[in-house]
């Protein structure tokens, strides 16, 4: 049987990557910060490791898996709260694996979970590396250790969306989950900013997906992947499809947006497919749910809990 160590599993992606991988016929080992495993993942997760802050703390002998699957991040808004915790935590422990593995299991695939704020602004069709924080910089200089390795994959996601695998997923603070469970739980939206901000929003069972052919089709080496799902969208288009799905409902939800709020930034969102044929130096994995439909499966997840 196919073995793969999640550090990070009680986490949004890393409860994702568990089940997705458990259900293709992997054993899942996990590793995480709290004394257990989160309850949801009791039937994917056969042997649970707590760390705190090295790895040489844990019984555990790295170069008995095939794969090491690494999600362990600080979020946006922790990581500005102590540079120097940030580091510790985004960086350390990777360098600890590198360190340990390096030494006796080549063979050992890393997959690292990074971001699209390695680049400014989240510009993933830009091929410069400039992040503006220090999330976007602690992700890029994993990547960067990661080169001591040389059998890793990176995986640069945009901004992942949709149902959680676990209790402990901190995913509250976003966009789409914030939206999503304010219309189901206060049948409201709020919109905090002018609406014209462009993302890329990755459905969750596209990353699953990806993930899943992605690992076992993987060779050994150093390769950089942008993970991006099918479209980019304004804040402005994402309100208008959410007001489309509650109305479509039999929902009558309040709206509040601020002043400086741009109606034109409600315009449709557009199709990447067609955009990415000059990028081919880059390296491209993308979702195929369309976004309306992915909004759709969020709110019903959020019915249903």
């Amino acid at each position: 049987m196919k073995k793969i160590l999640i550090f990070g599993v009680n986490g949004y992606l890393g409860g994702l990557s568990a089940a997705a991988l458990y259900f293709k016929g992997w054993q899942v080992d996990g590793v995480g910060t709290t004394n257990q495993v989160d309850k949801n993942l009791l039937n994917f997760v056969k042997s649970y490791f707590q760390i705190k802050s090295r790895i040489s703390e844990i019984n555990l002998k790295l170069s008995d898996y095939s794969h090491i699957l690494f999600c362990i991040s600080l979020d946006h808004n922790k990581s500005e709260i102590d540079y120097r915790h940030t580091i510790d935590v985004n960086c350390g422990i990777l360098g600890d694996i590198i360190q340990a593995i390096k030494l006796k299991s080549k063979s050992t695939k890393i997959l690292y979970l990074s971001t699209m704020q390695v680049y400014k602004d989240q510009k993933f069709d830009s091929n410069k590396t400039d992040p503006i924080n220090i999330y976007g910089y602690t992700h890029l200089a994993c990547e960067e250790l990661l080169k001591l390795y040389g059998n890793a994959t990176i995986l640069r996601l945009s901004n992942v969306y949709g149902p959680q695998q676990t209790n402990r997923a901190n995913i509250g603070w976003t966009l789409i989950a914030d939206l999503c469970k304010s219309i189901v739980k206060h049948n409201k939206i709020e919109i905090r900013n002018d609406g014209t901000a462009v993302r890329n929003f990755l459905f969750s069972e596209d990353f699953q997906k990806l993930l899943l052919n992605l690992i076992s089709n993987s060779n050994k080496g150093y390769i950089v992947y942008d993970v991006i799902g099918k479209t980019t969208s304004t804040v402005g288009n994402i309100k208008r499809i959410l007001q489309n799905i509650a109305h479509e409902k039999g929902k009558d939800i309040s709206i509040k947006v601020p002043k400086n709020y741009v109606i034109s930034s409600e315009k449709q969102s557009t199709n990447l497919k067609s955009n990415l044929k000059k990028y081919t130096q880059k390296e491209f994995l993308i979702g195929n749910t369309e976004l309306v439909d992915g909004l759709r499966k969020t709110i019903e997840y959020y019915e249903e809990v």
